[in-house]
Order: structure tokens, then sequence, then C-alpha cells
């Protein structure tokens, strides 16, 4: 994922730590909108391989991993985007929020019910929710 952002490298290492990940890629870029970029491959505790998997045996972040490790980005850059200027996934702290429902809302705070894989379903129109647990996320904000 491209991570546009005016912190610094620290600051995406403080944040793989907080959401226990382990940062496999992390490539600098530039941005015309923020002073760098990166471009940011996790692993984690999901059942599912990575995109890049390469056979050494190793998981993708959750979901829920990824939320925390962005939502710690937020907390020390509320103007960071994800994706591109164009089409971004999350514009800023605020749409990250309103996204993902305020699941992550608050500094290093693990929802209490997460888990390894959700399965998102229908909930209501433009939402998804999870079927084991609180989670829920929608795309018309």
């Amino acid at each position: 994922m491209r991570i546009h952002t005016d912190a610094t490298l620290a600051t995406l290492r403080k944040a793989a730590a907080v959401a226990q990940v382990d940062m496999v890629k992390c490539e600098p870029h530039g941005s015309r909108t923020h002073a760098r970029a990166f471009e940011v491959s996790l692993r984690g505790s999901s059942k599912r391989r990575p995109n890049f998997y390469n056979g050494d045996g190793s998981y993708a972040a959750t979901w829920d991993q990824w939320g925390i490790f962005l939502a710690e980005i937020f907390t020390a850059d509320r103007e960071a985007r994800c994706g591109t200027a164009k089409h971004p996934i999350y514009r800023d702290a605020e749409h990250f929020d309103a996204v993902t429902r305020y699941r992550f809302d608050g500094h290093g705070i693990v929802p209490n019910d997460m888990h390894g894989d959700h399965r998102f379903k229908y909930a209501a129109p433009y939402t998804q929710a999870c079927t084991q647990c609180s989670a829920s996320h929608t795309w018309k904000v």
C-alpha cells in the first residue's frame, strides 16, 4: 500500500511494532502532496498468504492489524493519505475513521474482539459487517 505522509520512517516502524506485524517492504518514494511516500507491505497473523508470498511460510497481516498500523500513522499525521491522490483508499484520518466505523479510534487501542480473518457480508447500503465480531466498514463517505 502506498502511504503519502509527512511522518518519518521511525513512525512507520513504531506503528508496525504497535500492530505486532513485520514490515517486510517499506520503500521510500516521492510525493506531490506530502513530504514523502512509502510503499508498505506487512506480514502478520492472518490465515492467508500475502500477495508477495515467496514460499517462506509467512502470512499476511489481518484487516485489524492493518487498521492498527494505519491508525498509528494517522495519529502522527492526520493528513496522511493511503493510495493515490486521484484514487485514495483513505483520504486522511477523518476518512479512515469513517470508513472503518471508528474501530481503530484511539492511540494504540487494540479492538477487544480482534480476530484473524474477517468475513464481511452486506449489513446496510454501502456497509459490510463481519459475521463474527463488531468490525464493519463502509465506502460511501
